[in-house]
């Protein structure tokens, strides 16, 4: 099993072509734990996630992983793994070579592996499926498989639960919340239940935190203003506001 580690964003701007997306943005992961970045499209949650991958470069700030500075490491695979939000193009590939396509360092993940990966997150029997085959619900099952298989401390996820049924929303929240217990994982997302369930929430507007804490302070007040809504309009979550701040 893997062994979480704290991230550390501190006062972190990035964006695109000369325009600023996210500023300033500074939390510290728990680790393990679960991390939900969380806000509406277009906010930057993705973009700090590519900030951390490796995709984009802050133009100012630092992210660390147990106080090494990411910026002077070639080979971010050596401590975190991810999922993205879409399948890359992954046409005429079983489903067991898809997750043997991820590698940590410079090692693939083996044959052995990537089924014990599908067994975790209970896709085992989609193994000899092709994967452009499958429903939307089972290819993010597979490419969570195949962030897990290579065994990184971080697994990073971009909406994991977005665009599917309640079903497989909450069978991926329950797999999610499961590999928290013994690695750091982030998320970025707008799936509120998801956040209520995390370690710890950092919710992003306009390109900065608007509250960054643990759950029980994810008022409906943050909520309306996070999305720009009335309050009264969240009488619909009353029942997911109860439920986590019962525990």
């Amino acid at each position: 099993m893997s062994q979480g580690y704290k991230v550390e964003f501190k006062e972190v701007t990035v964006g695109y072509k000369g325009h600023p997306v996210v500023e300033n943005i500074t939390f510290t992961t728990p680790g393990p734990g679960l991390t939900t970045i969380l806000g509406p499209n277009g906010v930057g949650k993705s973009t700090l996630l590519k900030a951390l991958i490796g995709s984009l470069r802050p133009w100012s700030g630092t992210i660390t992983i147990n106080g090494i500075n990411l910026g002077m490491e070639k080979d971010r695979s050596l401590y975190l793994s991810y999922a993205p939000p879409e399948p890359p193009n992954m046409f005429n590939m079983r489903v067991v070579e898809v997750v043997m396509s991820a590698k940590k360092g410079k090692k693939w993940v083996s044959e052995q592996d990537a089924i014990e990966s599908l067994r975790f997150v209970g896709a085992a029997e989609l193994a000899m499926k092709y994967f452009e085959q499958l429903s939307t619900g089972q290819k993010r099952l597979v490419l969570l498989a195949r962030a897990l298989a290579v065994h990184s401390p971080i697994i990073v996820m971009d909406e994991p639960t977005a665009n599917l049924d309640l079903g497989n929303q909450v069978r991926i929240r329950s797999i999610i919340r499961k590999v928290a217990g013994f690695s750091t994982v982030i998320v970025a997302s707008h799936d509120v239940e998801l956040a209520m369930d995390s370690d710890l929430v950092v919710a992003v507007k306009n390109g900065r935190v608007l509250m960054r804490g643990p759950p029980s302070e994810l008022a409906p007040k943050v909520i309306a203003e996070l999305y720009d809504i009335d309050e009264s309009e969240l009488r619909f979550m009353a029942a997911i506001f109860m439920k986590y701040n019962q525990k």
